[in-house]
């Protein structure tokens, strides 16, 4: 277990989160021209980059509970072992035992209301612990020693479960108080097998009788196996400056231990000398081994590094000390059986002038030794690895700020180690103190660093605008960990978002598989424009990708309909609302539609409003939709500031001049001019040319090539059409459809399909607004005969295959469809009033809607709406124009009068 747990390492006491930014990209949602000029109206496809951050540092839950219940069901296994011992052994064992409860100090834990200075409930452990033991030592030894483990275990687990189940954490404090004690064991089963590995090697050389050459092969393989030890030490103390990281403590600890399981029972007759009853030693090495390696599969566990540093230091320590101490041994007190070939292993402890326990003396004195050099850095740091624990366990019951200072002193203890630093780290994140943030995060990337730790680091540079430095650390980061995909996804978008494109795509292509529970390689592979997807794709994948998957499609210009849930859109936050946007640019989804209204009425966030207005506006619009999306977009205009406003009305402009309705451009160019739109005289001047005034249009482009003399090429254009100098060209026609000769067949041919249809397009246009419908039909009749099938067709301004027929209820700007709608006999006067009123609040400046609306009012009996109708038309017709309506207007006021009078 412990070279598995040491195997996985940060990913069993760390997670990774996924924070996903929003990145919104302005593309050309619709395009168009009119005459010289091409529009576009603008819009923001939504797009997320998701990366990764390290999480709070949690130990598994479970795996703590087992590793805790192992080390105390074996240290119950030490006090029935201890009834075995003779009465003076015995009563230290109860000595150690009763410091090691006091030290934990139940009390300070808060269990059954007990509080620091308390000391009942430790004495009531005490008697818990050493009474069952006591009275097997002192009044019952019959009962074997499994059935005294079995009765201490259920006695000490039992209450220890109590006190679990009375304080929910009671557990952190539990740990912090052990931890110490539980390292003196570990020590001690350290001590017992640090010379294991020569006892073995003695046991190979010496297996076979007679062998002559025992001696020096031992001194050999001794002076390698002391020698990379020593040499490993130097490197790690600093004497010696290369790289020499072939040892692990660690694994040479379980190196130890797996040899002793062979090799401990010949020191059984050391036992025996401290045993008031036989008892096999191989025992109590399974029990001191299992409470070591559940000890250092608990710090591991954690995170906590300081608890296996030190122990890495103190297993090194020991096993030079006492291996140099045990050849030294061997020397002494069998040189001349060495030589002699005889099987020294059978009698190496047997009693001699230098005896065995003296060699354990030296060992611990050369221990001592490194100790001191080291400036007791061992014990330091397994202190440190407590204050951490402490640190945890304040942070548990919420005392944030005496957790803080644990946290700092572990840092002092342990100069430089990830756990202290991590936490700290954490903290000050969450308390926005960003120089400590970043101060403590590069701190935990200098010793036992962890990918996580460099991510986050990476991600504070990057939030304070930092990103050299953010990508440098990455970078760092990824040599120290080629195979981390989340640092390989951090780098790439840091690329991607600075313009390396190339590096980005590079990186991100290489990275592996990351945890299942999130798709933020392929959310930002979608971003990257480097994942390959179809509708079952989309189906399958996350709200993240599925928004990017959208958002490539708006931006490349290609239609794709969602098939979204409106389940999908719930809970609200930003996947969801994003994933909204996109779908609603879309199109037409009036299930989407039905959940933007819903929202649009929950959602207090004034700029997820704007955005999800402006996305269903646009989507409307482009779908036909087209008197919703004005709709909208003047709900959008309440909702938005000043500069926000000229940006609406821009676009409503750009839509209405779409739909060749110039003079209501000109009224919303010149709205979005007041609020501070610098594109306003520009768009003037087109809406103007659109509308044929001249002088409007001259003073527009007077006004641009003050600003900028760059227009004066604009000027060259434009003047001889604004002048009326016909040089028979498409752009002078366009603007002058009225001049154009359609009874000039030479003049007919002499244009290409494509421009004809834009002339007769305008030419069109323009007589439906004047009322001249009859002239398209006369037009048509008089040349059908005389043009190609191609030329009748445009003409006819048959629509493309491509282009939706729009619905009239649904578009104000579709004069001639409204009016005949009207005209029709069959039709609801009601409907068709209702369908005027709708069609001229979104297009006021429509003539002929105007017209209709006059003789519809009229018809109900409406003559008050009549007569607002008829002013309204006094503003937009010439004398000449208004004179002939009145003459209609006014017959039609007597018919009905008339008409009325005969009703009565």
């Amino acid at each position: 277990m412990l070279i598995l747990f040491n195997y996985i390492g940060a990913d069993l006491y760390l997670n990774w989160e996924v924070t996903s930014v929003l990145k919104k990209e302005a593309f050309n949602y619709l395009t168009f021209d009119k005459g010289l000029f091409n529009f576009d109206i603008s819009s923001n496809a939504y797009f997320i980059n998701e990366f990764f951050q390290g999480s709070n540092i949690e130990a598994p839950i479970a795996i703590s509970w087992v590793l805790n219940l192992l080390i105390w069901t074996f240290f119950c296994g030490l006090l029935a072992f201890s009834t075995y011992l003779k009465r003076f052994g015995f009563i230290v064992f109860a000595v150690i035992t009763l410091l090691f409860i006091n030290y934990i100090d139940l009390d300070s834990i808060g269990v059954f209301e007990s509080q620091l200075g308390d000391k009942w409930m430790t004495l009531l452990w005490v008697l818990i612990c050493l009474g069952p033991a006591y009275y097997f030592h002192a009044f019952n030894p019959k009962p074997s020693f499994l059935k005294k483990w079995l009765i201490l275990v259920l006695i000490n687990v039992s209450f220890l479960a109590v006190c679990a189940n009375e304080n929910q954490k009671f557990m952190e404090g539990f740990i912090a108080g052990s931890h110490l004690g539980i390292a003196t064991l570990t020590f001690l089963f350290i001590c017992f097998i640090a010379e294991e590995i020569l006892f073995a090697l003695l046991y190979i050389l010496t297996q076979t009788r007679g062998s002559a050459d025992n001696l020096k092969h031992l001194i050999i393989f001794c002076i390698l196996y002391l020698g990379g030890l020593g040499l490993y030490w130097a490197t790690q103390a600093g004497l010696l400056h290369f790289n020499f990281d072939i040892i692990n403590p660690l694994y040479l600890l379980i190196c130890s231990a797996v040899i002793g399981v062979v090799t401990i029972p010949y020191k059984q007759i050391i036992l025996n000398k401290i045993l008031q009853r036989e008892f096999d030693i191989t025992w109590l090495f399974f029990l001191l081994g299992c409470i070591a390696l559940s000890y250092l599969n608990l710090g591991l566990t954690h995170g906590n590094d300081p608890t296996y540093d030190g122990m890495s230091y103190l297993i090194l320590y020991a096993h030079i000390g006492f291996g140099f101490m045990f050849i030294l041994y061997l020397i002494f007190n069998f040189i001349d059986p060495l030589v002699r070939g005889m099987q020294v292993y059978k009698i190496v402890f047997i009693d001699r002038n230098f005896p065995y326990i003296s060699s354990k003396l030296g060992g611990l004195v050369v221990v001592l030794a490194f100790f001191l050099i080291a400036n007791k850095g061992p014990y330091q740091k397994l202190v440190a690895a407590e204050y951490n624990y402490m640190g945890n366990s304040h942070q548990a019951t919420g005392n944030l700020p005496l957790a803080v200072a644990y946290y700092k002193q572990g840092n002092i203890f342990a100069w430089d180690n990830h756990y202290s630093n991590y936490r700290l780290g954490k903290y000050y994140a969450q308390k926005n103190n960003f120089e400590e943030y970043v101060y403590r995060f590069y701190r935990a990337t200098k010793k036992n660093e962890t990918p996580f730790a460099y991510i986050n680091l990476a991600q504070a540079y990057s939030k304070n605008n930092d990103p050299v430095r953010s990508l440098s650390l990455l970078n760092e980061g990824l040599a120290d960990f080629p195979k981390s995909a989340e640092i390989r996804n951090n780098l790439a978008i840091q690329y991607f978002n600075n313009g390396n494109l190339k590096s980005a795509r590079k990186i991100i292509n290489k990275a592996g598989t990351t945890d299942k529970w999130n798709q933020a390689i392929e959310v930002n592979k979608s971003f990257m424009n480097l994942y390959e997807w179809d509708q079952k794709t989309f189906e399958a994948a996350s709200l993240p990708l599925k928004i990017n998957m959208l958002g490539g499609q708006l931006k490349a210009g290609q239609t794709f309909d969602p098939k979204l849930n409106p389940l999908q859109f719930t809970p609200v936050n930003l996947h969801s609302l994003s994933l909204l946007i996109n779908a609603n640019l879309m199109g037409d989804h009036t299930a989407l539609h039905l959940t933007s209204d819903t929202l649009l009425k929950t959602i207090k966030s004034g700029d997820w409003n704007r955005a999800i207005l402006e996305s269903q506006a646009l989507g409307l619009y482009r779908t036909g939709y087209i008197n919703r999306a004005f709709r909208k977009l003047d709900i959008l205009l309440t909702l938005s500031n000043s500069l926000e406003k000229g940006i609406v009305l821009e676009m409503m402009g750009k839509m209405a001049l779409q739909n060749s309705a110039p003079k209501l451009a000109i009224e919303l160019f010149t709205k979005s001019k007041k609020y501070g739109n610098l594109k306003g005289d520009h768009n003037l001047l087109i809406a103007a040319l659109e509308s044929q005034n001249w002088s409007l249009a001259k003073s527009f482009l007077n006004s641009l090539m003050e600003k900028d003399s760059a227009q004066f090429s604009l000027s060259e254009l434009i003047d001889p059409i604004i002048k009326g100098q016909n040089d028979e060209s498409v752009t002078y026609f366009y603007y002058r459809p009225e001049e154009f000769e359609w009874g000039d067949v030479s003049l007919l041919s002499s244009f290409n399909a494509h421009d004809l249809q834009i002339i007769w397009g305008k030419y069109k246009q323009q007589l439906i607004t004047i009322g001249r419908e009859e002239k398209i039909k006369e037009i048509y009749e008089d040349f059908q005969s005389l043009l190609p099938d191609v030329h009748k067709n445009i003409l006819k301004n048959k629509t493309l295959p491509h282009v939706k027929e729009l619905n009239i209820n649904e578009n104000a700007f579709d004069e001639l469809g409204i009016v005949n709608r009207v005209t029709d006999a069959n039709a609801d006067l009601d409907s068709t009033y209702s369908l005027l009123v709708e069609a001229i609040e979104i297009n006021p400046y429509s003539i002929p809607l105007l017209k209709a609306y006059c003789f519809t009012s009229i018809q109900m009996g409406l003559s008050e709406y009549a007569d607002s109708g008829y002013m309204r038309l006094m503003e937009l017709l010439s004398t000449q124009e208004m004179n002939t309506f009145a003459v209609s207007y006014y017959d039609a006021q007597q018919l009905q009068k008339s008409q009325a009078s005969v009703w009565k």
